[in-house]
């Protein structure tokens, strides 16, 4: 009998360390799975990382780009003021200018009546 009790626990002993290399097993196979997802994670840092300042240099490169627009814009806008201006100075002057030969114009017209008034004044009193 002791023959058939010791078997049975042989066989759940055996069973046992079977079962037990099968979680041994397991727990291998998870922590290489979990090393592979750390080393992965790992290099996707590290690509992070090292694309980081190419990132921070594409960001300078487009804020240097930015300020040269603004330049720019700043430089458009005085040039056009600029022009601007001069475009008002030289259509004040040329209404000046017009102004002048408008006086002389009139001038000369009231000239030219005062004379005609005077010669119709002396022709007048020489008819009478």
């Amino acid at each position: 009998m002791r023959k058939e009790s010791a078997n049975p626990k042989q066989k759940d002993r055996s069973q046992e360390e079977a079962e037990l290399a099968t979680v041994k097993e397991e727990m291998k196979r998870h922590y290489t799975q979990i090393e592979l997802n750390k080393k992965e994670l790992e290099c996707q840092l590290g690509v992070g990382q090292m694309m980081g300042p190419s990132l921070s240099m594409e960001h300078r490169l487009i804020q240097q780009q930015q300020e040269q627009l603004d330049q720019e814009m700043r430089k458009l806008r005085t040039e056009t003021s600029a022009e601007h201006h001069a475009k008002q100075v030289d259509v004040t002057a040329r209404i000046g200018l017009i102004d002048e030969l408008l006086q002389r114009v009139e001038t000369e017209l009231a000239k030219e009546m005062a004379l005609r008034q005077h010669n119709l004044e002396t022709n007048h009193e020489n008819l009478q």
